[in-house]
């Protein structure tokens, strides 16, 4: 199974001015567990609830920039990449989310709780055979 057969099917995106709080409502209205920080039309960086919980730790303001938080060193992946492939780049990079490219553009984001779920799913098929 490939990335983009899991892949959530739009971008979540902030522009690069938006705040810790407006990530962290974006992520709430989207149900989703990261927002890619946009300078027009490019991603310059992305900010996760891991990152928001430690700025909530650290007592940081809400009113802070999320610019400020987020991982400028973008992983992406391409989205005919098997979920294995995703997996393992996850886990070489050591993170949690990858953004999926296809034909040179950015089309979305795959979690680890996305290519985990499906693993699950695909093993779960597999043993009621």
């Amino acid at each position: 199974m490939n990335i983009k057969q899991i892949m959530p099917k739009s971008l979540v995106t902030i522009s690069k001015d938006s705040s810790i709080r407006d990530a962290a409502l974006k992520m709430k209205e989207n149900n989703v567990s990261s927002v890619l920080i946009m300078d027009g039309d490019k991603i310059i960086g992305i900010i996760t609830e891991r990152d928001i919980t430690r700025a909530v730790a650290d007592g940081k303001s809400c009113s802070e920039p999320a610019i400020d938080l987020a991982t400028k060193n973008i992983i992406r992946i391409d989205s005919s990449k098997d979920i294995y492939e995703a997996l393992d780049l996850m886990s070489l990079n050591k993170v949690r989310h990858l953004v999926v490219r296809e034909c040179n553009k950015d089309i979305g984001v795959v979690s680890m709780r996305d290519v985990m779920n499906t693993i699950t799913l695909l093993m779960a098929e597999e043993s009621s055979y």
